[in-house]
């Protein structure tokens, strides 16, 4: 009896769950701020006894039905605390998101605190049921037990039989419940996590209407408070999570219980399917969602937020019926400045300035014009018509442009596709146009849209024996030599305007950063599977077409760059140039042979 005893005072004491579980939860809880069910109150221990005794079959399953489905409600602190937070945003006179135009105001604010307050409702209600179905099962398995072991009819093996289901009874809810608060926290984990990659993605889509920090962060406020309330009902489960897997330690390990002669109970006890306390590893994912956070915000890049007028500026921007090309048309229209979109398809292009006008664009001053840069015929012919049309130009943006589909391909010009689509044909427009530059009032810019894969080129991939050389031929290399020319161009028509007493006219080039634009439709990513397939990649890894579009306008419009030519500008701010850039020689016989090429068109 002395070893009963003993077993008794180890395994089922009492105070056992209270003490390692609900206690400590209970001060935590309510230390950080969450108001907790009071599941020591006497009328719902009554209530909950009698729903207890009156299952016939003493199932353990039909008792956590009835747990589960009469857990009693939140205390009523808590609910005025979600109605007041409800209501502050729902009701908040005049408030609108700036980012909406003000077309949407409460909208978006509803949505979230609809959110909110079903997850809070949803996580306080779960780990409060987990907490009544274990403190009574605890108590009721303890006030069996000791009626068992009192019986004096009962003999020292059957008091252990029946101590022995009593346990395995309760090892079961424990388990039961500990597989629940796992999944749960998996849940929560992966619910704070989506909140902030979709409250940065908002951020980033609208960003280039908010004006300020104050606004980015007034429009944030809600969601800074759902994730608040999501963590504090995170955190509870997760310490509550790692004191069952404590508790549930202890009672495999009693040698006095399983070292019997029940080897069936036994077995079955331990064939129940548990979980591995993983609590750090929430740790770890809240910590790597808040640096994903951060790495998107870096990769976004630097925004170019200069209050600068384009008012009365005429400019010209190829491939503007998509892409940054589309952004960057937008953005200068908006600033007041006469658009020529130049697009090889009309119908893509009407509908581009219908939707530009639905998002607050003067339609008067949005002129679409067809050119294609892989025909220098229609380029040349889009020029002419230009010089007919304005007798100025204060901005010309190259920025149309392809990757390609990795098969070598020649132009109907005789060059071969990638180079002619994002370097020749621009050249060739810009010679055209150099007349309607020079008679800017305030000065014209020419912005090359290169890109930093510029980096890549050597000057022995540059010469035309390897620029048309099928049998070598890699997209890549073609990619990056098509830009690097485009800041060799940059670099060495500086010089040239220079030289020919020309200093109105300043040309530079930029690279707009990873954007997924519409290139990749006309590249190795252009398959629907492999598109769907790297989605996520793109979205998380790449910018925005507007955030794309920050460097070519801070090129075209920042007052920093006045007289400023010649250069390669990333993330609005000058970088160094590569040594092919700044090999003189190599620049110069770059331009005199693309001069001899389009002499010839």
């Amino acid at each position: 009896m002395e070893n009963i005893e003993n077993c008794n005072e180890d395994v089922y004491d009492i105070e056992l769950l209270k003490r390692h579980i609900f206690t400590p939860i209970y001060c935590f809880s309510k230390k950080i701020g969450i108001p907790q069910l009071d599941y020591m109150n006497d009328s719902k221990r009554h209530n909950y006894q009698f729903l207890r005794l009156k299952s016939q079959e003493n199932s353990l399953i039909k008792y956590k039905e009835i747990q589960l489905t009469s857990a009693p409600p939140l205390q009523r602190n808590f609910t005025k605390i979600k109605i007041k937070f409800f209501i502050f945003w729902f009701f908040k006179k005049n408030y609108k998101l700036s980012m909406f135009y003000g077309k949407t105001t409460y909208i978006f604010d509803v949505l979230i605190m609809l959110y909110a307050k079903i997850i809070v409702v949803l996580s306080a209600t779960i780990y409060s049921c987990i907490y009544e179905v274990l403190y009574f099962e605890a108590e009721f398995f303890n006030k069996e037990s000791q009626e068992f072991l009192e019986k004096k009819s009962l003999d020292f093996s059957e008091k252990l039989d029946l101590i022995s289901i009593k346990h395995a009874k309760l090892y079961k809810t424990i388990s039961f419940s500990h597989q629940i608060i796992g999944k749960y926290t998996d849940f929560a984990i992966f619910n704070c996590t989506m909140m902030i990659i979709f409250g940065i993605s908002v951020y980033r889509y609208y960003n280039s209407t908010v004006s300020n920090t104050i606004q980015a962060l007034q429009y944030f406020l809600p969601l800074i408070c759902l994730i608040y309330l999501e963590v504090i009902v995170l955190l509870p489960i997760c310490f509550m999570d790692k004191n069952l897997q404590n508790i549930k330690n202890t009672i495999l390990n009693n040698s006095f219980i399983w070292d019997t002669k029940n080897s069936k109970l036994h077995g079955t006890a331990l064939s129940i399917v548990t979980r591995s306390d993983h609590c750090e590893y929430h740790g770890l994912l809240m910590v790597l969602s808040s640096l994903l956070g951060i790495a998107v915000r870096y990769i976004k890049g630097k925004q170019f937020d200069e209050e600068v007028s384009a008012e009365g500026k005429v400019v010209v921007i190829t491939g503007a019926s998509s892409g940054i090309g589309k952004c960057i048309a937008e953005d200068l229209n908006k600033r007041g400045a006469k658009v020529y979109m130049v697009c090889r398809n009309k119908g893509k292009a009407d509908k581009v300035v219908e939707e530009l006008y639905q998002n607050g664009c003067d339609k008067s001053r949005l002129r679409v014009r067809i050119a294609d840069m892989t025909d220098l015929e229609s380029v040349r012919r889009f020029a002419h018509m230009f010089r007919d049309e304005e007798p100025t130009l204060d901005i010309l943006i190259n920025n149309a442009g392809i990757l390609g589909d990795g098969n070598f391909v020649l132009t109907k010009d005789g060059h071969e596709l990638i180079w002619q689509a994002n370097y020749l044909g621009h050249f060739m427009l810009t010679e055209l146009l150099i007349p309607q530059l020079r008679h800017a009032r305030n000065g014209a810019r020419i912005v090359n849209v290169s890109s930093m894969l510029y980096k890549k080129c050597e000057k022995k991939d540059i010469v035309k024996e390897i620029i048309n050389d099928e049998k070598n031929y890699r997209c890549m290399p073609a990619y990056s030599r098509s830009k690097a020319a485009q800041v060799m161009q940059a670099r060495h028509l500086s010089k040239v305007l220079a030289e020919q007493d020309i200093h109105n006219i300043t040309i530079n080039a930029v690279h707009p950063g990873a954007v997924h634009t519409n290139i990749t439709h006309t590249s190795v990513f252009k398959s629907q599977i492999i598109q769907i397939f790297f989605a996520p990649i793109f979205w998380m890894f790449f910018k925005t077409e507007k955030d794309g579009a920050m460097c070519p306008l801070f090129a075209a419009l920042s007052k920093s760059l006045d007289g400023v030519t010649g250069k390669y500008f990333s993330e609005c701010k000058e970088e160094p140039l590569t040594p092919l850039a700044l090999d003189d020689e190599a620049c110069k016989d770059l331009y005199e042979r693309s001069k001899e090429q389009i002499k010839r068109h």
